[in-house]
């Protein structure tokens, strides 16, 4: 899923095109991001610059929400976190009816 979502990013041409898409990425585990001297967080990753309400959700619920492993990265709460968040994602919900599709 991970994959054919990328593929709709403006780096990978923006087509469903998962070809494009590299199929690994390098992670590390949770204990490893807790044993950190250092943790940055980022939450810039649009879908073609839309105002998508779930990717604004989820960065509430990873800097705001309650600690919990449904939300892996809330665990940075627990630890100083260095927390980058375009406006894009910090900006209100607006309601649905004025907005559309």
């Amino acid at each position: 899923m991970t994959v054919m979502q990328n593929s709709l990013h403006g780096c990978f041409g923006q087509s469903g095109d998962i070809a494009n898409v590299p199929p690994k990425a390098a992670t590390i585990g949770p204990l490893d991001v807790m044993r950190a001297k250092e943790r940055i967080e980022v939450h810039a990753l649009l879908t073609n610059c839309t105002f998508s309400s779930w990717q604004r959700m989820t960065s509430r619920l990873v800097t705001h929400g309650p600690v919990t492993p449904y939300v892996p990265s809330s665990m940075l709460q627990t630890k100083k976190t260095q927390v980058y968040i375009i406006d894009e994602i910090a900006a209100p919900f607006e309601c649905w009816e004025k907005v559309g599709y």
